[in-house]
């Protein structure tokens, strides 16, 4: 069972290491499309509520945005209630992305439903418990580094 959640773990991995394009011509990384989806789903965030969905450093994302507005996909306009912040709105390049994207993640959640359909509920119950259960248990390991 280690073997097999150790391979799992090193292909999710190495996924986020490779650049894709998104329907613009342009590689992004997994953290850069991650980031223009929080920004499609919620126009006007500002970079602090993304750090709170993320679970990032805000340095992490500050770097992000700069590399998402150097590359057209992001705008930032100053926010009216507080003017050290920008709310944060996708070009049209951004929304081209963003909707390729959440197309792939429904193709992908499609496939692995069909892969699951002659799974038992409760037995698909259990397993989403243990996945819950190893992703606390590797943020917690990861805490204590």
């Amino acid at each position: 069972m280690i073997t097999a959640f150790g391979r799992l773990v090193n292909t999710m991995s190495n996924g986020k290491k490779r650049a894709r394009d998104y329907g613009t011509g342009d590689y992004l990384y997994a953290a850069e499309i991650h980031q223009v989806s929080i920004i499609g789903n919620n126009p006007g965030i500002t970079a602090t509520e993304i750090v709170q969905r993320m679970g990032i450093t805000k340095g992490a994302v500050s770097q992000l945005l700069k590399k998402l507005i150097d590359k057209g996909y992001v705008t930032k306009h100053p926010n009216a209630e507080n003017m050290r912040e920008y709310r944060l709105h996708l070009t049209k390049k951004g929304q081209i992305a963003h909707r390729h994207h959440d197309q792939q993640d429904h193709e992908l959640e499609d496939r692995l439903m069909g892969m699951l359909s002659d799974v038992a509920s409760d037995d698909l119950v259990r397993f989403s418990q243990m996945l819950n259960a190893l992703t606390d248990f590797i943020q917690s390991a990861e805490i204590r580094k």
